[in-house]
């Protein structure tokens, strides 16, 4: 849906952000949450936008969506959030 939109809409920047639970380390997670990123954003380049369109980041489990504890394993922090810009 987020290549559809974004090319409907004419937007040429995209940002992923992947983030994680609170389960392992902090670096562990960070860099969990890049892979995360990557991972969609190579589908939608896979689905027809170009790649320097797409800027990735990991946040780790800096901005949780549903706050836990340490070590906590909470399905709804394991995502990757699509912000797509003009």
């Amino acid at each position: 849906d987020a290549v559809r939109t974004a090319r409907q809409n004419n937007f040429v920047r995209v940002m992923v952000t992947g983030h994680t639970d609170t389960m392992g380390s902090f670096q562990y997670n960070q860099k969990l949450s890049e892979r995360r990123a990557i991972a969609v954003k190579e589908e939608m380049v896979r689905l027809g936008m170009g790649a320097d369109q797409i800027a990735t980041a990991g946040k780790s489990f800096s901005q949780l969506l549903v706050p836990t504890g340490p070590h906590a394993r909470e399905p709804q922090n394991r995502r990757a959030v699509i912000d797509l810009g003009s």
